[in-house]
């Protein structure tokens, strides 16, 4: 299995960070340092158990039929902060698959104004924002 963290040493001690940057600090989120390699490396399986447990939760509701693919996406990926779920949902509704990407990769990187940007741009006048409002 390919490692999807980072593990480094860092002084006398071992580090592990995520595999994406930050693109506002440009830096790598430490996950945790610990005393040993084998105590990081036990930290990088507890991230992708968890990971993975949020991901299965959502594929079980998906073959169940209980989530559309757009309400599974916006479980993992969304909302943003300064964009509500009742956006988010109509958002997904009218977006291209390529605006939906697009909209996506910048909430994974953190981007939440590229992501307000995109969301404006499709859902011009009814985008509410933060509104808390949700339908």
């Amino acid at each position: 299995m390919l490692a999807q963290e980072i593990i480094r040493k860092k002084g006398d001690e071992w580090c592990l960070y995520s595999r994406k940057v930050n693109p506002k600090t440009g830096k790598r989120r430490n996950l945790g340092c610990y005393s040993s390699k084998e105590k990081v490396k036990e930290r990088e399986r507890q991230v992708q158990f968890f990971k993975r447990q949020s991901l299965d939760r959502t594929i079980d509701a998906l073959v169940e039929g209980a989530l559309s693919v757009k309400e599974a996406v916006v479980m993992e990926f969304g909302p943003a902060p300064g964009i509500s779920v009742a956006d988010t949902f109509r958002f997904y509704n009218r977006a291209t698959n390529q605006e939906i990407a697009e909209a996506t990769r910048a909430i994974q990187d953190r981007d939440f104004e590229k992501a307000r940007a995109i969301f404006k741009k499709v859902l011009g006048d009814e985008f509410r924002g933060e509104s808390h409002e949700d339908e």
